[in-house]
């Protein structure tokens, strides 16, 4: 069956019915404009109806449901151009003012409709109509200045609500773009703009701070200012760790629940900016092989030259070992000849291992006097040393 056209009555409206040049404005009565209105809000209705109709009967045609969504899509814009045109450039009577009025929200309407339900089947990277920028800026600043007190009252983060709302009132704001703005650009942020009008609802009991980092995560919004922002707030809650360790696990806490945040696909703030979580997964990334690089040096003496354990005293670390200075000093030695042991240096295996030891005689250690020690070994701590190893083996034996 062939469909019928869902904006026919609409679209007669405006080309014929309202067209200055076929019908004087002044002529047309209360009567008459009271039953257009009647008939404009059933209209409204029924043109969503209509489309989610023909595109249900076209189910398995992708290509069919994207090219009517188009149309209808690409229709409605030029429809809402030509009445922003009737009502810019006619002074017609209190009451025709008002159906244009009233024409106007319902185009819109219908074009919002389309837009948040069949986004992905529209082609958003096109040039937007000057009337359509026009209008939608107009709306943004009006919401944006009904919400924005409240809203920032019930977040409770100044800064990252000025983030927010301070990239739509640029862009509403805005006089003249020097790029060319797109459907996508326009479509992006009255998602936005509706999802941030739903965060603060009265009666809300949800954190609105976490809500809204979570609903910019899903909506890809890889602003700039908001990257920076969210590196600030995770290097804040790092600095309250004292340890290496603590904010090496901290930062692995925040990749992971950023992580687990979903994405809505197919959706950017800046699309010449990499994706939101790109961003930050580059910098986690970069952080943590840091971390884990100072964590290594600071347990490793050899190369870092100090212990990065807060108030940290190698006397309670050490190792009571029960052989001497020379004999440890020998086995060290032989440890680093056969690889059992390997460093970039004799020196550096001294000097990783010996400040954790002490003997029966000596609490304290020093590597290097340990390490000149190794040549100038006697039979007897030869003997000793052996001796000690054969008990080792005989009772790995017995394991």
């Amino acid at each position: 069956m062939q469909n019928t056209y869902a904006l026919e009555w609409i679209d007669t409206l405006v080309s014929r019915t309202l067209d200055p040049q076929n019908i004087n404005w002044s002529a047309i009565t209360q009567a008459e404009f009271t039953a257009l209105t009647t008939r404009l809000e059933q209209e409204r209705e029924n043109i969503k109806a209509a489309i989610l109709n023909q595109v249900y009967q076209k189910v398995a045609k992708e290509k069919h449901i994207r090219l009517l969504l188009q149309q209808y899509h690409s229709s409605t814009v030029v429809l809402l151009d030509a009445v922003y045109e009737m009502r810019q450039n006619t002074k017609p009577k209190q009451y025709v003012r008002k159906l244009l009025q009233l024409l106007t929200n319902a185009l819109t309407d219908v074009l919002t409709f389309i837009e948040e339900r069949f986004s992905t089947y529209l082609s958003l990277n096109i040039k937007v109509p000057n009337t359509y920028l026009i209008l939608n800026k107009r709306e943004f600043k009006l919401r944006l200045d009904a919400m924005k007190t409240e809203f920032k009252a019930n977040v409770g983060d100044n800064r990252l609500c000025d983030i927010v709302l301070g990239s739509l009132y640029a862009f509403t704001n805005k006089r003249v773009f020097h790029h060319m703005v797109t459907f996508r650009e326009v479509v992006y942020r009255k998602e936005l703009l509706r999802q941030l009008e739903l965060l603060y609802e009265p009666g809300s009991t949800e954190d609105c701070c976490s809500a809204l980092n979570e609903l910019l995560v899903y909506l890809n919004y890889n602003s700039k200012a908001y990257v920076k922002y969210q590196i600030s707030k995770v290097q804040q809650g790092m600095d309250k760790h004292d340890t290496l360790t603590e904010k090496l696990d901290f930062l692995l806490d925040c990749k992971k629940h950023f992580n687990q945040l979903q994405v809505k696909p197919g959706v950017v703030f800046n699309p010449q900016y990499m994706d939101l979580k790109a961003l930050m997964n580059n910098w986690y990334d970069h952080e943590i092989a840091h971390l884990e690089k100072r964590l290594s040096l600071s347990l490793n003496p050899a190369y870092s030259g100090k212990f990065d354990w807060p108030a940290a005293d190698l006397s309670k670390l050490s190792v009571l070992c029960n052989l001497s200075v020379d004999q440890i000093s020998l086995f060290l030695r032989a440890a680093d000849d056969t690889k059992v042991i390997t460093a970039t240096s004799l020196s550096a295996v001294y000097k990783a291992i010996v400040p954790f030891l002490s003997t029966p005689d000596k609490e304290h250690l020093s590597w290097n006097s340990m390490r000149s020690k190794s040549y100038e070994s006697e039979d007897r701590d030869k003997e000793l040393i052996i001796q000690a190893l054969e008990k080792i083996i005989s009772k790995i034996r017995e394991y």
